[in-house]
């Protein structure tokens, strides 16, 4: 691809984003339109059922609004963060923390954590660029790095027109499971080199291949994507609880799974939502 049609991409895509920003400038004045309206009672009510510390009123949808975002830590900070965080939350994210919360799990750290990575993230600061998501099988995990990535491929061009990037980063979503599979029965995969050297990278569901061989391959790889990837962005989740990490992998890649102030978050004690 020339730099020419490179450009152009970009210059759509920023045409895009200000469709956003217009979108978002006329979203309160769409809260009279009556189906908007209805919508967002339903979701306050939703959020009622299942948050009995956030205090909303039931006769303003911009205090219930804001009340919520004061609850879960989201009413602070950079503009464009807050303005495409907000709405990666409460669309894609809503019915999944509201489970969580119904389920047992944490809700406020968790929204918070995740804030706080996506914070980094778009100023470039590489403290604690590891974020792993640990729980129980289908527990919300992915689902939330997932959110993640969205938010992350959404912003590519912002972030790097915000200062904190030379240029728009790069996302690799890597199915661990999946892709070892096809590593190890010699079929096509994702080249090895493209994981290590990609800016964010999110690697799902690890602990839970089979190594159908004994080779040990798999927890030397991992090992290796880990020691090439320090101070690198990653996202990681897996049904391994931390304690167990040393046990399930090795020493190393327990001890580089929490080097440099990587970030657990825990999803145990959440009931899983497979029943």
């Amino acid at each position: 691809m020339s730099d020419e049609e490179i450009k152009l991409l970009e210059l759509q895509r920023l045409g895009k984003l200000e469709k956003i920003r217009e979108t978002d400038t006329s979203r309160q004045e769409s809260l009279t339109n009556t189906k908007s309206l209805a919508k967002w009672k339903t979701s306050v009510t939703s959020l009622e059922d299942s948050l009995e510390s956030v205090q909303m009123s039931q006769n303003s949808p911009e205090n219930a609004t804001q009340n919520i975002l004061n609850t879960l830590g989201l009413s602070s900070g950079s503009e464009s963060i807050q303005r495409e965080f907000t709405r990666e939350f409460m669309t894609d994210w809503q019915n999944s923390v509201l489970l969580m919360s119904s389920r047992g799990g944490g809700l406020v750290p968790i929204a918070e954590e995740a804030e706080a990575w996506a914070r980094r993230f778009y100023r470039g600061n590489r403290v604690s660029a590891t974020l792993i998501l640990s729980g129980d099988s289908g527990t919300g995990k992915t689902m939330i790095s997932n959110s993640l990535r969205a938010w992350v491929e959404r912003m590519a061009i912002e972030c790097a027109m915000s200062g904190g990037w030379s240029r728009s980063p790069s996302t690799e979503w890597v199915d661990w499971v999946d892709w070892w599979e096809r590593y190890q029965d010699g079929r096509p995969c994702r080249d090895l080199s493209d994981i290590i050297s990609s800016d964010c990278l999110f690697l799902d569901d690890i602990g839970a291949e089979s190594d159908r061989y004994k080779s040990g391959q798999n927890t030397a790889i991992l090992c290796q994507i880990l020691g090439k990837r320090e101070r690198k962005f990653t996202v990681i989740t897996t049904n391994i609880p931390k304690e167990k990490w040393g046990e399930k992998f090795d020493t190393r890649v327990a001890d580089r799974l929490k080097r440099n102030g990587a970030v657990y978050i825990s999803f145990w004690g959440i009931k899983s939502f497979n029943g």
